[in-house]
């Protein structure tokens, strides 16, 4: 019998339904699972097979005392899934530059230095982005993101120099084909498992992962198929990794494109529970295969 930790946070005590799914998969695989919080103080992670990045939803508004955690972890030798390096380099957006300048579509994208001052009037007008939006580089869903109203760009400018302070920070345009719906497609051990489609609220901008009525499972063109496993396998080559464990690639297709919006390896909702008990045995089989091997490594 194998014991492995899902690990969550304080307001997920007890994982999402979507676990739930997943701990009753993996008990049919003989692995015996426990939901234990990422920053709870008594745990003696030595204990466990594994440790699995689930629903640590609030890592974000603490990256180094996560960081620190992740460290700990490898320190000690647990094995973590997905790797330590890999999870490391997911936490900062600024993967996405790095995936960019590998070939791979993103959505534009104008970066900002802590240390830069900029215009941002001057940079929406020059690249006529009339509706735009500000992202922190370490951030989760839609926390942190700021809509901005091109009546009120002072307002903007002020709430760019706050973000600042804080990090680094991306400026995207909006893209209406969001309207249209974001796909995330979650691939495990890099065969595609199943997709699902977010499209925002009649009239918002920014999606509500909390609201179940927009989000639903879908079924994703060949080509964007293709194109998601092209980007994991850019990341994999980039970090020098094995294939992930799990894996969630965020985009929209505009002009037929498949534009990557976030490559989701951290700890990423991969909606079992929509997918079905059949997709949860898939990702437990994945997971049982990987405790069986002999020699993990990390090349972090």
């Amino acid at each position: 019998m194998k014991h492995v930790v899902l690990a969550t946070y304080h307001e997920l005590p007890t994982l999402t339904p979507s676990d739930h799914l997943l701990q009753q998969a993996l008990s049919s695989q003989k692995i015996e699972t426990r939901a234990v919080l990422w920053d709870d103080p008594n745990v003696d992670w030595t204990q466990f097979d594994a440790v699995i990045i689930r629903c640590t939803w609030d890592y974000y508004q603490r990256p180094a005392e996560f960081k620190a955690w992740i460290n700990r972890l490898t320190d000690l030798n647990v094995p973590l899934y997905n790797p330590a390096s890999t999870l490391l380099w997911s936490m900062d957006k600024v993967y996405l530059r790095e995936l960019s300048e590998q070939g791979v579509q993103i959505i534009p994208t104008y970066w900002v230095k802590p240390d830069q001052t900029v215009n941002l009037s001057a940079i929406l007008r020059e690249r006529t982005w009339e509706n735009a939006l500000l992202k922190p580089v370490i951030g989760a869903s839609s926390n942190g993101i700021y809509v901005i109203n091109p009546n009120a760009l002072d307002q903007a400018q002020q709430t760019l120099t706050h973000m600042l302070t804080l990090g680094e920070v991306m400026i995207q345009p909006i893209v209406p084909e969001v309207q249209n719906g974001e796909l995330s497609l979650i691939f495990f051990d890099h065969h595609y498992s199943h997709t699902v489609r977010k499209t925002p609220q009649q009239g918002a901008v920014l999606l509500d992962p909390d609201d179940p009525e927009t989000t639903r499972l879908d079924d994703a063109p060949q080509s964007v198929i293709d194109t998601a496993l092209s980007i994991l396998e850019q990341a994999r080559s980039h970090l020098s990794q094995d294939q992930f464990l799990y894996a969630r690639v965020d985009g929209v297709i505009v002009d037929g494109q498949f534009l990557l919006m976030e490559l989701e390896l951290l700890e990423p909702h991969l909606y079992l529970d929509l997918a079905g008990e059949h997709t949860a045995q898939h990702f437990a089989q994945a997971i049982a295969t990987r405790l069986n091997l002999s020699s993990i490594t990390d090349t972090a």
